[in-house]
C-alpha cells in the first residue's frame, strides 16, 4: 500500500530517535530489498560512508524509471557504480542539458575529463506518472480540498452582533460561568418542563453534542487525516444547521431576548473560529508530526469547549422563550414527581 508511512507501530520522530540509539529497524514489508539496502547505507554513523546528495538523487530516479517501465519490485536494481546514473532501458523520462562540472573523483564518461555522470533533469510535462508521482499528487489535491473547506466552514460563521466589544466580552465571561442562565424573569413554573418534542434548537444543539462526543471517543495519536476530518467536518456541519435553526428561533423573541440568544453564538462562533484555526496546522504537511499532532489535541480540546457552550446556548434560547412568553411547556407526570421526591 502506498502513501504509508513504512513502519506503523513507530512514530515518525521515533524513528530517529531509534537511529540515533544504534537500532536498525526492520525492512517494512513489500519494501524492494535494493530500497531498504540503500537505506541502511544512509543510516550510517561515519559519513563518508553515507551516499552524498547526487548519489541519492541518481538511485531515486533510477529506482522511478524502473517502476515506470512496471518492473517488479523484487527485481528492482541500483544504478551501477562503475558509471554513475545510466538511463533504464524504455524509460519516459526525458534528459536536457548533462553537462556539469566534476571533479577529479568523479567518474568520467564518452573520455570526456570535464563531464561528470549525467544528471536527471526532469521536464515534468514528460514524466510518466508512477506509483509514487500519484501519491504525492493526491496528497496535494486533498490538502488543497481540506484547506478550500476550511475556508468555506469560516465564511459560514454568523457575523458577530453590532455591539459594544468591552461589553461583549465582560457579558459572555459571566455566561462563562457555572451560574445557570434562567433568572427570575425566566424560570419555569413549577410542575412543568420545556416540551423537546419539536424543538428543533434542542435537537440541532443534541447533534452537535453527539458529533463532539464521537470525535473524543475516536480520537488517537495514530488515527487518519481523512478520519479526523471527516469528524470535524460533522461538528461543522451540525453546528451549522443549529445556526439555522437559531436564525428561525430569534424572530419568535423579543429584540432584548435576541441580543441575549446573539451574546452565546459569539461563543460558538469564536469555538469554531479556533479550530479552523488549528485544523490548518493539522493539515500543514510542511509541520512537524509533533506541531500536526499538537494542534489535533487543540481541535479536539476547542471541540469540548464549544460542546459546553452549546448547552449555555440553549439555555439561553430556553430562558428567552420563556420571557417572550413562546415556550412549550408540559405537565410533569405525577409519577416522575413523586420519584424525584422519594430521591
Amino acid at each position: 500500500m502506498f502513501g504509508v508511512k513504512p513502519w506503523q507501530a513507530v512514530r515518525n520522530h521515533d524513528v530517529i530517535l531509534k537511529l540515533e540509539a544504534d537500532e536498525r529497524l526492520a525492512k517494512p514489508e513489500n519494501c524492494p530489498k535494493v530500497l531498504y539496502d540503500f537505506l541502511r547505507r544512509m543510516w550510517a554513523f561515519d559519513p563518508d560512508e553515507r551516499p552524498n546528495i547526487t548519489e541519492t538523487n541518481r538511485f531515486l530516479n533510477y529506482l522511478l524509471d524502473q517502476i515506470d517501465c512496471r518492473v517488479p519490485f523484487s527485481e528492482l536494481r541500483a544504478p551501477s557504480k562503475e558509471v554513475g546514473y545510466v538511463s533504464f532501458p524504455s524509460n519516459s523520462f526525458a534528459y536536457h542539458d548533462l553537462s556539469v562540472e566534476t571533479s577529479s573523483e568523479e567518474p568520467i564518461l564518452n573520455g570526456n575529463a570535464n563531464k561528470s555522470a549525467p544528471i536527471l533533469n526532469v521536464d515534468a510535462s514528460a514524466v510518466a506518472t508512477s506509483t509514487l508521482w500519484r501519491a504525492l499528487e493526491q496528497q496535494r489535491i486533498q490538502s488543497e480540498e481540506d484547506e478550500k473547506w476550511l475556508e468555506e466552514e469560516e465564511e459560514k460563521l454568523l457575523p458577530l452582533p453590532n455591539i459594544s466589544t468591552s461589553r461583549t466580552f465582560d457579558h459572555l465571561n459571566s455566561l462563562s460561568g457555572s451560574r445557570p442562565l434562567l433568572d427570575d424573569h425566566g424560570v419555569l413554573p413549577q410542575g412543568y418542563e420545556f416540551d423537546r418534542t419539536e424543538d428543533n434548537v434542542h435537537q440541532c444543539v443534541f447533534d452537535v453534542v453527539g458529533a463532539v462526543s464521537s470525535l473524543s471517543k475516536a480520537f488517537t495519536s495514530s488515527m487518519s487525516t481523512p478520519e479526523f476530518v471527516a469528524l470535524v467536518k460533522n461538528i461543522t456541519n451540525q453546528l451549522k444547521a443549529l445556526f439555522e435553526e437559531s436564525s428561525k428561533c430569534l424572530k419568535t423573541l423579543q429584540p432584548v431576548d435576541q441580543c441575549q440568544v446573539q451574546l452565546v453564538e459569539t461563543l460558538l462562533g469564536s469555538d469554531m473560529r479556533n479550530m479552523a484555526s488549528n485544523m490548518r496546522i493539522a493539515l500543514d504537511q510542511t509541520a512537524s508530526e509533533d506541531e500536526n499532532e499538537q494542534a489535533r489535541r487543540e481541535v479536539l480540546k476547542t471541540a469540548h469547549q464549544l460542546a459546553f457552550n452549546c448547552k449555555h446556548f440553549l439555555e439561553s434560547v430556553d430562558s428567552a422563550r420563556l420571557r417572550s412568553n413562546v415556550a412549550k411547556l408540559r405537565k410533569i407526570s405525577s409519577s416522575f414527581t413523586a420519584r424525584s421526591q422519594r430521591i
